[in-house]
């Protein structure tokens, strides 16, 4: 009887969660959880909880069928796992406590299978930040962490998911002007780039702008169709960006110097605010 009562205790009792503030020192910070089919949502808001576990059922399966990837919870290393999301109250105690730059609203921990974000933001923003991330989990276990030089196809494909809740004018608008100056950075620069640790606020949103949506990876999936540029993710998983690149898009396109000169031909031939 008394084994019972504390097994009843025990499930009853919100899970505290330890997270490091970076500087040697711990704080527990108390979670409700919430489970769904494929995630744990661990938050201190159910109302938000339930509206995020709406979203992320929704947008898990559309996003594996927009990249023909496996769940990366049918991978052998997650077998029997859930995503494992971390809803924090304030963007105060996501950055501080889980240890992220000021400008960051979320984070995919891809290794550990884990999204972290704060709900100090509207049902809408979270949604889109939300498929943001998971897009970004998904890919990198589709890929197989076998890469160093895929940030901008990642986070052109991140966008892409993210545009379907809204949001593309200001982004949009931002690197055709830096196509304009010819400032925009050089594609064999923004490949080896990773800003997630950038403090430079204005290089990270040129970063973005360039590697999003309606860029180069629209670009490949709007100019030479979305399954090519399905093929040349399968592709990529066994090969270097320049030779998945020539294997699919050749011989166009063999190598990130040839993607960026068509890219830009396409832009400034398809964009009609020049």
């Amino acid at each position: 009887m008394k084994a019972s009562r504390l097994i009843c205790l025990l499930l009853a009792v919100p899970i505290l969660l330890q997270t490091s503030t970076g500087w040697g020192v711990a704080k527990e910070t108390a979670f409700q959880v919430k489970e769904t089919a494929h995630f744990q949502i661990e938050h201190q808001d159910e109302n938000m909880a339930g509206r995020l576990a709406r979203v992320a059922e929704d947008v898990f399966p559309r996003i594996l069928r927009d990249l023909d990837a496996p769940s990366p919870l049918d991978l052998p290393i997650w077998k029997g796992r859930k995503i494992r999301v971390t809803l924090y109250n304030t963007r105060a105690e996501y950055t501080h406590l889980a240890t992220h730059p000021p400008w960051s609203d979320g984070h995919a921990d891809s290794f550990k299978l884990v999204i972290t974000m704060h709900r100090e933001q509207s049902s809408g923003a979270m949604g889109r930040l939300f498929t943001h991330e998971l897009t970004h989990l998904i890919f990198d276990n589709y890929l197989g962490f076998s890469h160093t030089s895929v940030n901008w196809i990642s986070e052109g494909l991140a966008e892409l998911e993210e545009a379907r809740f809204a949001r593309q004018a200001e982004q949009t608008a931002l690197y055709i002007e830096q196509i304009r100056k010819g400032t925009y950075i050089p594609l064999e620069q923004l490949v080896y780039m990773d800003v997630h640790w950038e403090r430079d606020s204005d290089k990270v949103r040129l970063w973005y702008a360039e590697a999003l949506a309606l860029s180069l990876v629209t670009y490949l999936i709007k100019g030479h169709g979305e399954r090519t540029f399905q093929n040349f993710l399968s592709v990529l998983r066994k090969k270097s960006v320049d030779q998945s690149l020539e294997a699919v898009y050749g011989p166009q396109i063999k190598n990130v110097k040839d993607l960026q000169e068509s890219w830009l031909q396409y832009m400034k031939t398809h964009e009609q605010r020049w």
